[in-house]
């Protein structure tokens, strides 16, 4: 994000640095909140509806927005990356045995980190030949692969009850 404010937004590096700022603010209340229902509601749809607000949020940032309304989405998109979190631990623990439980749990943090490593590349490789507005909307995709793949098994999970 803050190589994003200084090519395309023109700030100084300095102000460009406050754009992660504004991803923490939301981070914080999305686990909470997002945590507090999905004593209430189902984690997989909670995860699910996360997913799908994420998708036009990341388009929404790729456009020319005034300062304010880029902060309220960055807030929007930390709340909804960060608020993942809590529905995700409770689906894992409610869909696997306690046997097997750490196995998932350590086998979903290893994938996710092995994401981690994997994105930055893949993502500068595709802002360097497309620029980096066409690199952030190519980021959708795999997001947009990945919220139809858990609607079907959100799908799936609601024909078995």
């Amino acid at each position: 994000m803050p190589l994003f404010a200084v090519d395309l937004g023109g700030l100084s590096s300095e102000k460009a640095a406050f754009f992660l700022f504004f991803i923490f603010i939301g981070a914080d209340p999305g686990m909470l909140i997002c945590g507090i229902l999905s004593d209430y509601y189902s984690p997989l749809k909670i995860i699910f509806t996360l997913g799908l607000v994420v998708i036009p949020t990341i388009f929404i940032l790729t456009l020319s927005l005034p300062l304010i309304v880029t902060f309220i989405f960055l807030g929007i998109l930390g709340f909804c990356s960060m608020g993942v979190w809590a529905p995700q631990g409770a689906w894992l623990a409610w869909v696997t045995s306690q046997r097997t439980r750490g196995k998932v749990f350590g086998g979903m943090m290893g994938l996710s980190g092995l994401v981690q490593i994997i994105s930055p590349f893949l993502f500068g490789f595709l802002a360097d030949k497309w620029g980096l507005i066409a690199a952030f909307r190519w980021a959708i995709l795999p997001m947009v692969i990945g919220v139809l793949c858990l609607g079907e098994v959100v799908r799936r999970t609601n024909q078995v009850r």
